[in-house]
């Protein structure tokens, strides 16, 4: 007959053993997620840095065609005063002005030439519809 003393440190050990065992694959599996958690971190942030620099640089272009047409406005702002400067009763010269400066968002010197071309002419059917786009802003 089996001593049942001897036996119970065997089934003991097998409990442990069988823990041990599962204690390892548990660690490798969690050593597994974190390793697949890091891939697609990683993966994660290289498509949104990409995301982040496509939409950064469609900003620049957009900032740099801005600066752009700023520069053509300002070129024909000093055509058009020049020929100002030069024919003073010439109204479509203070019109146009005031159409640049309104476009570049200046509106007090929008308003200075609007009026000028208005006292030059008072029916002036551009000059009027300007004023009113202006005056009610």
């Amino acid at each position: 007959m089996k001593k049942p003393a001897k036996q119970s440190p065997r089934n003991y050990r097998s409990i442990t053993e069988g823990f041990g065992k599962f204690k390892k694959k548990q660690s490798k599996l969690l050593q597994k997620l974190k390793i697949e958690s890091l891939v697609f971190l990683y993966v994660l942030t290289v498509i949104l840095i990409l995301i982040f620099s496509f939409d950064l640089f469609q900003n620049f272009q957009k900032q740099k065609e801005i600066g752009f047409q700023g520069e053509k406005i300002q070129s024909e702002i000093r055509l058009w005063q020049d020929i100002a400067d030069k024919f003073k009763g010439y109204k479509e010269a203070y019109y146009k002005l005031a159409l640049l400066e309104y476009q570049l968002g200046e509106l007090d010197k929008a308003k200075y030439y609007v009026d000028k071309s208005l006292f030059l002419d008072p029916n002036f059917g551009k000059a009027i519809e300007l004023k009113k786009i202006l005056y009610n802003y």
